[in-house]
């Protein structure tokens, strides 16, 4: 663990106590195999339980690059559909982790 938080930009406490969201979802999908229990089986919830790697990594991608470009349309309004999607994700990922 000490490995991946000095990796982490900016670098993390040791026990994740100020680690964000996208923080954690890296550590989870870098050793997803701390959450197996063996075959079919993991501690993940939901459709995307038996490998959520894609589910995190989508979310992981739209909210970095809507976090750092915003998701605008001409008005300078949120764009509907983008902020759906993104909600959309961010549920999906709460399934998923469930009772984490």
């Amino acid at each position: 663990m000490r490995n991946f938080v000095s990796k982490c930009n900016p670098p993390k406490k040791d026990d994740f106590s100020d680690a964000d969201l996208l923080c954690l979802l890296d550590f989870i999908m870098q050793n997803i195999n701390l959450f197996t229990l063996g075959q079919h089986q993991t501690l993940f919830h939901g459709s995307n339980n038996i490998n959520p790697s894609f589910i995190f990594k989508s979310f992981k991608v739209e909210a970095r690059h809507h976090n750092a470009h915003g998701i605008t349309n001409l008005k300078g309004r949120w764009s509907d559909e983008k902020l759906l999607r993104l909600s959309t994700l961010a549920l999906e990922v709460t399934v998923c982790l469930g009772k984490f």
